[in-house]
């Protein structure tokens, strides 16, 4: 056995500067019986065929063979065959094709003999589970990366090729002084990139996190700068605002978008003067401040609307990161649930198993509140199972018709103002954590049945979507 190097294919565009490829990938998502292993990408460039079954251990080659070039990819899996699965690589597809295996392969919950593979195919051999996708990748690309090699900050690495590209680039900027526009749905990550931001800046000063939709605007204007004692009735002290305290350090402001007119015209003058006027004093504070913003709209079009400052955003917008749902991100949702597993309150994660179908699930359902709502139903999960391995009916995941319904209501919340936003996605909440019990939703938000159908009535919620 030698390894093969990675052929490129002849159609490839040699006026692309940034010499990117389009490129088919294998990646082992999730092993069922080791939650904490990391996922592993596999670039199909160049292999003719993939051969996938059991082994000692974990590991892959990369082989010819009659003229042909050959991954070999086995698992520990005692439900997997020696000799499971046999993948036939075209440039315009991947075939699959089961070698008579004892227990069967499986591609999207659904079993398989034979079948052309889609982006995004789910491939469940044994209890270990496989993701095929199509990307692009730059030239010189490692043709097998394995998650437990990757290096850097909690919310900035990652195995897919485009997204990994961008939190290189990230990386870079972080050292610098320059703004940052983090975009991505909620529950994406947001303010965890916007902290690794600030640890890699190096700066001395504190991180300060302000959630713009959740300030009313009669009071943003002493949160952010602050005021001196007798500025105003009740004010018996000083108080330092967000800003200052982000002085040395980094401001973050989420759901920047929220703002007000005034508001937005309050933070240019501060990007520009680099100082701050505290409610009730006369001379203004000098600071030395960075600032990263974030939202789930896209702030350019609410620019062409005239919802956000054009010189705002134009002073915020050296360099966007935009983050990917969830649910485009099956392919390393093996690492993504390692992370969570290790940072819950369990004290011995070595025997926790999970099963197939729960498995399963997890890669299948749609995730609409993203990683933020995997987090909330896996450490349930873990306190459901008392100790034994995690089945399907502990993580209590919602009908996946309603995935898509709180997905479709994500983009209407655009058109609400902030404090119905925070409600609507409140309720929603609560709907999917108590299967669209009123009962529950009501005592949870202490306020009665008929006030949360007339909630539901205006947000046009269906409750039926949730039961």
């Amino acid at each position: 056995m030698h390894q093969v190097p990675i052929t490129l294919p002849l159609n490839r565009d040699s006026s692309d500067e940034a010499q990117l490829l389009s490129a088919q990938f294998l990646y082992l998502s999730f092993e069922s019986s080791r939650p904490l292993a990391q996922s592993v990408r596999h670039s199909l460039v160049g292999v003719d065929e993939v051969h996938i079954g059991r082994g000692e251990k974990r590991r892959w080659s990369r082989t010819t063979s009659g003229g042909k070039v050959v991954l070999h990819i086995e698992v520990a899996d005692s439900w997997m065959s020696t000799a499971h699965l046999r993948l036939s690589c075209r440039p315009d597809r991947v075939l699959l094709h089961d070698l008579g295996s004892r227990n069967g392969t499986l591609v999207n919950g659904e079993e398989k003999q034979s079948c052309v593979l889609a982006d995004k195919d789910v491939i469940e051999v044994g209890c270990t589970f496989f993701v095929f996708s199509n990307d692009t990748v730059e030239l010189d690309h490692q043709p097998d990366l394995d998650g437990c090699e990757l290096v850097g900050e909690p919310g900035m690495t990652t195995l897919l090729p485009e997204l990994r590209r961008q939190m290189e680039q990230l990386e870079k900027i972080a050292k610098s002084q320059r703004t940052v526009i983090v975009h991505g749905e909620s529950g994406t990550g947001k303010e965890l990139v916007a902290r690794a931001i600030h640890v890699i800046s190096g700066r001395t000063g504190s991180f300060v996190a302000v959630n713009c939709a959740a300030i009313p605007d009669s009071l943003l204007e002493s949160e952010f700068f602050g005021h001196r004692k007798g500025a105003f009735s009740g004010a018996t002290s000083n108080r330092t605002g967000r800003i200052e305290g982000a002085d040395g350090g980094t401001l973050f402001l989420d759901e920047v978008i929220e703002l007000s007119a005034k508001a937005q015209a309050a933070l240019l003058r501060v990007l520009q003067e680099q100082e701050v006027l505290p409610i009730g004093a006369s001379t203004p504070v000098s600071i030395d401040l960075r600032v990263l913003v974030a939202s789930h709209q896209d702030l350019a079009a609410a620019v062409e609307q005239g919802r956000f400052r054009e010189d705002l955003y134009a002073r915020l917008s050296a360099f966007t990161v935009t983050l990917l749902p969830l649910r485009e991100r099956s392919a390393e949702l093996g690492s993504i649930l390692a992370a969570i597993l290790q940072n819950s309150q369990r004290a011995d994660m070595s025997s926790l198993t999970i099963e197939p179908d729960a498995a399963r699930a997890l890669l299948l359902y749609r995730w609409p509140r993203n990683i933020r709502e995997l987090e909330k139903h896996l450490v349930s999960a873990l306190v459901l199972a008392e100790g034994s391995a995690i089945g399907l009916s502990h993580l209590r995941l919602p009908n996946p018709r309603i995935a898509e319904e709180v997905l479709s209501e994500e983009r209407a919340q655009s058109e609400l103002s902030a404090s119905d936003t925070i409600l609507r996605a409140r309720l929603l909440e609560l709907l999917v954590s108590e299967s669209g019990n009123v009962t529950h939703v009501a005592k949870a938000l202490s306020k009665s049945r008929q006030q949360v159908q007339r909630w539901c009535k205006r947000f046009e919620i269906d409750l039926k979507q949730y039961r």
